[in-house]
């Protein structure tokens, strides 16, 4: 065979055999394109701030509710009780303080957080771990109550026992900082107060004030001469160094009196109220005003603000600079549920009760706040009568309202949760358009101690 001829042959068998194969391969591969599923994520979206709508004025700023920051987890539901003991005030920086109750180291302890700000809607928060002056040897202290000088010295009172005499009872005690909250002074008893008739000595829900270099504190209890709790005075004229011997400002002997509020106006002048059964049949409670124009040393007779026939209790007051609004609880009608009254003084004038808000729930604890552009109350509101009128509740709505002056009477109250969970709200005065609240939170097994701003922006 001719050599050409057997390469063509040869290049012919070659390509066939390489198609075969081709043809073979093919027949039996094949390229496979994975699908993957890429699965959906539950993602939970952020918290948001629980606000409800407000009425939108043109002549007057509508305000909300912003979200702010959980402060501390308590381990007592009344952490922040009560109404009329003021635990909130700011200083010249602009700094916010608040003052409560928590266990340090297996004993009830009296703290206060301070919360620095450090730009739009920040803060830097301390505080929140250590006393303020610690007590301790199981020595229960309760019930604080501050206040900031125009010097900006925070002043802090609450009563409590003494670690090494428990026979002296509950006395009221005192602690200040002069370097906005960076240290504290040893803690003091103010005005040792003796029991009645071998009674415990039990001295009650202090409250402090200041006006230029004075100190003011107002509280209850019974003493030697009296076996019913009187409203009792004590004045410090160096910035607290040291305090007056203390004195009942007007016994009713055969009457208690309670839960003492102080406000101090712009010309010096002293307001004080609590509330009383003085004058009244059965044992009802009613608010009463007493007013002093030297410093402390007299005090005109005691005014009856509430003006009822039913059960009225637990004030708090507020002053913006001109005006001063009492607000309370009482009971409206026999039979109705409690609810928040509040009264404007103006030109040496209080105005006729008026309710905040009505509802079918019982309203309790109001606290009254002023700001430039005027005043706002935050109050619980529970199903329960909540042992009706000793006043104990359980977590409750809350509730914020602020008072226009347009329509003179108070907005659509803004909740602060959309659960009843929230434990004594408490409002702090300012100098600029905003308002500061704290409040507690039951949540599951624990109460944490939470701050949001009321503003217009």
């Amino acid at each position: 065979m001719p050599r050409k001829l057997m390469w063509v042959l040869f290049t012919i068998l070659l390509i066939v055999s390489c198609a075969f194969i081709y043809l073979l391969m093919s027949s039996t591969t094949k390229k496979v394109y994975k699908t993957v599923t890429v699965p959906v994520q539950n993602i939970t979206p952020p918290e948001i701030p629980e606000t409800t709508s407000t009425i939108t004025q043109t002549t007057e700023p509508s305000y909300k509710l912003k979200v702010g920051y959980e402060i501390n987890t308590v381990e007592d539901y009344k952490a922040l009780g009560y109404t009329g003991q003021n635990k909130i005030a700011l200083d010249s920086t602009g700094s916010i303080y608040t003052a409560y109750r928590k266990i340090y180291k297996d004993n009830e302890e009296i703290f206060v957080t301070k919360l620095e700000k450090l730009g739009p809607s920040r803060y830097a928060v301390s505080g929140d771990e250590t006393p303020v002056s610690v007590v301790g040897n199981g020595a229960t202290q309760r019930v604080p109550s501050l206040t900031i000088s125009e010097d900006d010295i925070v002043h802090v009172v609450w009563y409590g026992l003494d670690p090494d005499n428990e026979q002296l009872g509950r006395q009221i005690k005192y602690s200040k900082s002069v370097d906005k909250g960076r240290s504290w002074s040893n803690w003091i008893n103010i005005a040792i107060v003796s029991g009645y008739d071998d009674d415990d000595y039990w001295q009650e829900h202090p409250q402090v004030t200041t006006y230029k270099e004075f100190v003011y504190v107002v509280w209850e209890g019974k003493d030697s001469d009296n076996g019913q709790q009187q409203i009792k005075f004590s004045l410090s004229k160096n910035k607290g160094k040291d305090f007056s011997p203390w004195k009942n400002v007007q016994a009713t002997p055969s009457n208690t009196q309670s839960r003492p509020s102080l406000v101090v106006d712009s010309g010096g002048r002293l307001h004080l109220f609590m509330y009383s059964s003085q004058s009244m049949e059965d044992g009802i409670q009613q608010i009463w005003h007493s007013i002093s124009t030297d410093n402390g040393n007299s005090w005109s007779t005691w005014d009856n603000l509430s003006k009822s026939n039913l059960d009225a209790r637990h004030a708090s007051v507020g002053y913006n600079g001109s005006e001063l609004m009492a607000v309370w609880r009482q009971q409206p009608d026999e039979g109705k549920p409690s609810q928040i009254f509040y009264s404007i003084y103006k030109n040496d004038k209080w105005s006729n009760p008026r309710v905040i808000r009505e509802s079918d729930h019982y309203q309790m604890f109001p606290v009254v706040g002023s700001s430039k552009t005027g005043f706002a109350v935050s109050w619980m509101e529970n199903r329960d009568s909540s042992d009706f009128p000793k006043d104990d509740p359980e977590a409750s709505f809350g509730y914020v309202s602020y008072y226009k002056e347009t329509t003179a009477g108070f907005s659509s109250p803004i909740s602060i949760s959309s659960t009843d969970n929230v434990l004594y709200p408490q409002l702090a005065s300012s100098i600029t358009e905003e308002y500061y609240l704290f409040y507690e939170k039951e949540l599951g097994e624990t109460y944490r101690i939470f701050f949001n701003r009321l503003t217009t922006k």
